[in-house]
């Protein structure tokens, strides 16, 4: 398990390196919102799925619109 999480820091430590000192605001906005997005999922994927299945179609879908709905909304 630790030689997947030092491979993963090998190949995306110079990449995020990179996208901070040569990258525009754009690109750094966008992997940062692809980030959060993920995280969401994840997270969601963790405990939810059973409880908000009878909402949506099924769970994939419902995590997907926690995911775009949980903004502030400003």
């Amino acid at each position: 398990m630790t030689w997947k999480r030092v491979a993963t820091a090998v190949v995306l430590i110079p990449f995020v390196v990179g996208l901070v000192l040569w990258g525009s605001t754009a690109w750094v906005a966008l992997v940062l919102a692809l980030i959060i997005v993920l995280a969401l999922f994840e997270y969601f994927a963790l405990g939810m799925p059973s409880a908000i299945a009878p909402i949506a179609s099924g769970p994939r879908l419902a995590r997907f619109c926690l995911c775009m709905c949980s903004g502030r909304g400003d």
